[in-house]
């Protein structure tokens, strides 16, 4: 039975001092491929005096181009969405392709031990296997490395993950893999998880580089930075009102300068 569900998600930059932002882009909305179905979508900036300038990227992503004028001590993202889940069973990965793709996900799923890794960037694949650890960034950059490697059309994928659950329902962003297979197009793999990605993985950016798919990106004054985040999500449906269906996840750390 289809589940339609609100996600939030905000984030906010503090700064030690007033400076002057650069333009940013910004990658957080859900992609036209996306498998869930989205009902509707909202991001509101502050401070309320902004600019946005919506387009489509190279790679098909919805982008939004930000312009804040003046001195700013604090920048928030807040996106509102409300998505409908059909329960439907990712696809099997059939062929010699796709079993290929299947072992390469769980081979990477096997070697690497997932860690929170807050620093930007992602690591190079190499130094992913000499560690043996590694974020979902990482993970997935180097799912998508082995799969060019063996012939693969692959790309990187950044956005939300939904898991609904029986004890919380939970919501975050993530990064996984999406390869082109015969008669199936592009599949979502998630080597995090090592499985097939589900509707409730939702992309906002699915691009050939890491850089590309950054849920923001832009420059500022160099600055001490703190940076705020967090998401949560919750159930609309009436049936599912007596259960415990939300669940936030909010964090913050010193980003350092910028």
């Amino acid at each position: 039975m289809p589940i339609r569900v609100a996600l939030a998600h905000r984030t906010t930059y503090g700064f030690a001092r007033p400076v002057a932002v650069g333009p940013h882009l910004v990658r957080l909305r859900p992609a036209p491929h996306a498998r869930a179905s989205i009902e509707s979508y909202a991001l509101t900036v502050t401070p309320a005096e902004h600019r946005l300038e919506w387009y489509d990227d190279l790679f098909g992503n919805r982008v939004a181009r930000l312009q804040v004028p003046g001195r700013i001590s604090q920048m928030t993202l807040a996106v509102e969405l409300v998505a409908v889940l059909g329960g439907a069973k990712p696809p099997a990965l059939a062929g010699a392709a796709g079993r290929l793709a299947g072992e390469l996900t769980a081979a990477v799923h096997d070697r690497v031990a997932y860690r929170v890794r807050l620093e930007p960037g992602v690591q190079a694949p190499a130094e992913t296997l000499r560690l043996g650890v590694g974020s979902c960034r990482d993970s997935a950059w180097l799912l998508v490395t082995l799969l060019r490697e063996r012939g693969l059309t692959a790309r990187y994928v950044s956005g939300y993950l939904v898991r609904l659950a029986s004890e919380a329902d939970t919501a975050e962003l993530h990064a996984w893999c999406e390869v082109l297979l015969p008669d199936l197009g592009w599949v979502g793999l998630d080597p995090t998880s090592g499985q097939v990605a589900g509707e409730g993985h939702i992309p906002l950016a699915a691009t050939a580089d890491p850089a590309d798919a950054a849920p923001v990106s832009g420059v500022t004054e160099q600055v001490e930075v703190t940076l705020a985040f967090g998401s949560d999500v919750r159930r609309l449906d009436p049936v599912h009102d007596d259960r415990t269906s939300a669940s936030s996840r909010w964090a913050s750390r010193s980003a350092g300068s910028s």
